[in-house]
């Protein structure tokens, strides 16, 4: 009788003390929730990723995968996330800033949304012809002028004694050396940038300031700005296969002494100049001349394929071709015409096609300025080069 009952006591005892054991190691409820607030899915009744709900008591912040304040060590976008640019974004002298083939990113109207990349640090953008990187509105309806665009500074020459600032954000930028690098650029769309930033001033889709030799800027389309598709402020970058289409100021400036070199550039559809010029007297000190070669201009019904403000520019364009413009080249007075050929500035190998009757180069006569070298009206094509087409 003993044994009967000690063994059914130990059984009982046994039974207890297991039963305990599973209640000790089971998760709890609270448990559960850390680690679905830890799992990178928005699982449950979470209201984003990782946060919100009664399961996750994360607060979810106001923007998915938000980007705005600094950059001060590295960091790097992938493509497998859609970015949301809040506010300015600065990347810090000697800080990183990475963004690979496929990542978008999406800027807040009215936040004074852009990116400012300081002379010293390094901006990496890697698209590829098929998967390229996007900078757009995050608005339901974009508008031209949604965000700013991005700056990009540099240590290079600008030809000014002291270092200037940048018309917008009021950035220094600039130095001696002719072979820094901000890093590069390629494969990159950017659309409805050209914020205001103060009456009158506006920032541009792409703006380079001081930018040197080393920093590599291809295959870049703008379009749809409420400022000019890219500015030039000094350097010396090499800048290959840019598309500026429908900016509602110019298509392309160049602004201070940049010496670098261009080669193929396309404009499409200013609403006032298709490439602007403007040398200060400051700049034009920078006696080393740039150079582009095969560029095209079309669709100016407004404005001059080539806008001068100042008489200073030291430069060669060769094999130009324009395509549906009004007019060739202006300047503030007849004065400036004439004298940029005695300044360095000339164009080679300027061929016209589709011209209205009303063409002129500004002085209200057929014949070109004396720096202009035309060759024989050959038919020539103007459609965008195959490398656009998947950005445009």
């Amino acid at each position: 009788m003993f044994k009967k009952v000690f063994g059914l006591f130990l059984f009982l005892f046994v039974v207890v003390l297991s039963f305990n054991g599973c209640v000790d190691t089971a998760p709890t409820y609270d448990n559960l929730a850390a680690i679905r607030c830890a799992d990178g899915i928005q699982n449950f009744d979470e209201t984003g990723v990782d946060c919100g709900g009664n399961s996750c008591n994360k607060v979810c912040p106001p923007y998915p995968n938000e980007l705005n304040g600094e950059v001060l060590w590295r960091q790097v976008l992938t493509p497998n996330k859609v970015y949301t640019l809040s506010g300015p974004l600065l990347v810090r002298q000697g800080a990183t800033l990475e963004i690979h083939a496929g990542t978008i990113i999406k800027a807040v109207p009215g936040t004074n949304a852009h990116i400012a990349v300081q002379p010293g640090a390094k901006l990496w953008i890697w698209g590829t012809e098929s998967n390229p990187v996007v900078f757009t509105s995050a608005a339901d309806e974009p508008q031209p002028g949604d965000w700013g665009g991005i700056i990009m500074m540099g240590k290079a020459p600008t030809g000014h004694t002291e270092k200037p600032r940048s018309l917008v954000g009021n950035y220094f930028y600039g130095g001696d050396y002719e072979f820094d690098s901000s890093g590069q650029i390629r494969y990159t769309k950017i659309e409805y940038a050209g914020a205001a930033y103060q009456e009158d001033i506006y920032f541009n889709g792409l703006g380079l300031y001081g930018v040197g030799k080393n920093t590599t800027l291809s295959h870049i389309h703008i379009s749809k700005g409420l400022g000019s598709g890219m500015a030039i402020f000094g350097g010396n970058a090499t800048i290959y296969n840019v598309l500026s289409t429908q900016n509602q100021i110019n298509g392309i400036e160049i602004e201070g002494g940049w010496s670098g070199i261009g080669l193929k550039w396309f404009v499409s559809q200013p609403q006032q100049h298709g490439i602007w010029i403007d040398y200060s007297s400051a700049a034009s000190q920078n006696g080393t001349p740039f150079t582009v070669e095969d560029v095209l201009i079309k669709n100016l019904l407004q404005g001059a394929a080539f806008a001068f403000s100042q008489a200073r520019a030291n430069g060669l364009f060769k094999t130009v071709k324009l395509s549906g413009v009004s007019r060739g080249f202006y300047a503030s007075s007849l004065n400036v015409l004439e004298d940029l050929g005695l300044s360095g500035f000339e164009v080679q190998d300027l061929v016209i096609q589709n011209v209205s009757d009303n063409f002129n180069w500004g002085t209200g006569q057929p014949n070109p300025p004396t720096f202009v070298t035309e060759t024989n009206f050959t038919t020539f094509s103007d459609a965008f080069p195959d490398w656009g087409l998947p950005i445009q």
